[in-house]
C-alpha cells in the first residue's frame, strides 16, 4: 500500500472485485450495475468511469469477451439391437 490512500485502496479493491464478478459465469446473469452495487459503486457512470480506467475496458466489453461457457451437447449412442 506504499503511498497509497486508504480510499485508492479500497477503490481498487472494488474495482478487482468488480472484474472478477463480470468474468465469473456463474453471475453472467447479473445486470452489470446489479454487478457494481454488489461491489459497493452504486452510481453507474461513476463505476464505468472508475473501471474503464482501472481496466482499460468498459464494463460491458469485459463482460462479453467471457461469455458464459456452451453447454456441452450429450452424444447421442446408438439404440441396442433387439
Amino acid at each position: 500500500m506504499d503511498g497509497e490512500t486508504l480510499a485508492s485502496f479500497i477503490r481498487r479493491q472494488r474495482l478487482a472485485k468488480a472484474h472478477r464478478d463480470l468474468t465469473d459465469p456463474t453471475l453472467m446473469h447479473l445486470p452489470i450495475h446489479a454487478i457494481a452495487a454488489r461491489c459497493g459503486i452504486p452510481r453507474a457512470p461513476e463505476f464505468a468511469r472508475a473501471f474503464k480506467a482501472a481496466h482499460g475496458l468498459s464494463p460491458a466489453s469485459t463482460a462479453t469477451r467471457h461469455p458464459p461457457p456452451r453447454p456441452r451437447r450429450a452424444r447421442r449412442r446408438p439404440l441396442p439391437e433387439a
